[in-house]
C-alpha cells in the first residue's frame, strides 16, 4: 500500500500536502501529537489493544533502532579511553529499553534525566480555539481508552 504510486501513496502525499500548506492545520496535527504522547506517557507499550502488526512495527522502530545506538556507543567507547558520562539524544518511546540497555550492557548508571522540548504548539498565535483545544484532547483520550478496552 506504502509503495510509490499506488492509490494509498497518493492520498497519503495529497493529505500531507494539505497539512503542509496550512498552519492552522499544522498547529492541530503537532497538538494531537503531544496530547497522544502526553497520554500514553511517551511509551507506546502501554498500548494493550494495538493490533499485532502496529505492536510488532513499533517494537521494531524502537528495540532495533536502540540496538544500533548501543551498538555503536559500544564501538565508541573501545576507541578511547571510556568518558566519565554519556548522553543521549533520543525520543521519549526509545527511553525505558534504552535505559535498560544501557544497565544491563554497560552497567552505565543514570545520573540524572533533562527533557527538552521536540514539538510545541503557541495555541494563542496558531489560533487554536479552546474547544479545538478540549476536542483534540477528550478524542485522543477516547481513542487510547479503546485501545486500553481491548484484549
Amino acid at each position: 500500500m506504502m509503495q510509490g504510486g499506488s492509490w494509498f501513496d497518493t492520498l497519503v502525499q495529497f493529505g500531507l500536502r494539505v497539512l503542509g500548506s496550512d498552519p492552522h492545520l499544522q498547529a492541530l496535527s503537532k497538538l494531537a501529537l503531544i496530547e497522544m504522547l502526553g497520554q500514553m506517557q511517551g511509551d507506546p507499550a502501554h498500548l494493550r489493544g494495538l493490533p499485532p502488526n502496529l505492536k510488532q512495527l513499533l517494537e521494531v522502530l524502537i528495540q532495533e533502532r536502540n540496538r544500533k545506538v548501543l551498538g555503536d556507543l559500544k564501538t565508541e567507547l573501545h576507541k578511547k579511553p571510556g568518558p566519565a558520562s554519556v548522553a543521549l539524544f533520543y525520543g521519549t518511546g526509545h527511553m525505558p529499553d534504552l535505559e535498560e540497555g544501557l544497565w544491563r550492557q554497560l552497567k552505565f548508571v543514570p545520573a540524572e534525566q533533562v527533557w527538552y522540548t521536540a514539538v510545541s504548539v503557541d495555541l494563542a498565535r496558531s489560533g487554536i480555539m479552546p474547544a479545538e483545544r478540549q476536542f483534540i484532547h477528550t478524542l485522543i483520550k477516547s481513542e487510547l481508552e479503546q485501545l486500553q478496552a481491548r484484549p
